[in-house]
């Protein structure tokens, strides 16, 4: 569900829309997606037990925010590989998570 998050919002996001929505640079979000995508792909990433800091906690809530906005509920799942509540789910836990952590 990251990735796709991370994926979605850089396709449907326009430029002049990215930073001011996720609050990240599009390089930033792609840089950080690859990083996950190649650990995943070579097999280094077997039960998800990555650490992230603050601010790419924060580029993940941003991602899976902006797919749910912008894709529509007959493409959802098609292109994250989701259901559009247990991605809302998810989203909402890691903020809830990352608004503890800050307090």
């Amino acid at each position: 569900m990251i990735l796709a998050g991370l994926r979605e919002a850089d396709q449907e996001l326009e430029d002049w829309e990215f930073q001011p929505r996720t609050g990240f640079e599009r390089s930033s979000m792609r840089a950080f997606h690859e990083a996950i995508f190649m650990k995943e792909r070579w097999g280094q990433v077997h039960t998800y037990s990555l650490e992230f800091s603050a601010d790419e906690v924060r580029m993940i809530v941003a991602g899976l925010r902006e797919a749910d906005r912008k894709l529509e509920d007959w493409e959802f799942q098609t292109r994250t590989g989701s259901e559009r509540s247990s991605m809302r789910s998810f989203h909402d836990d890691i903020l809830a998570a990352l608004n503890r952590a800050e307090q």
